[in-house]
């Protein structure tokens, strides 16, 4: 939103770089068929808290908490 890097930038840097540093492209890091669907759904226009309590997961914890 800044004008930092664009859409495909972000998901490069979040997702298909780490993928491929650990060995774990193609099965993470794409959206293709009979990888893993591990999806984010992203609005930048987005406000709130980011918490664990909030989460639809099983951890008691989020690294991201409280930031925002």
């Amino acid at each position: 939103m800044r004008g930092k890097f664009d859409l495909q930038r972000m998901v490069a840097l979040g997702s298909t770089n780490p993928a491929r540093i650990f060995g774990l492209y193609p099965r993470k890091g794409t959206i293709a068929v009979g990888a893993d669907a591990d999806l984010v759904l992203y609005d930048p226009n987005a406000t709130g808290v980011r918490s664990a309590k909030s989460h639809h997961s099983r951890a008691d914890r989020n690294i991201f908490e409280a930031s925002r």
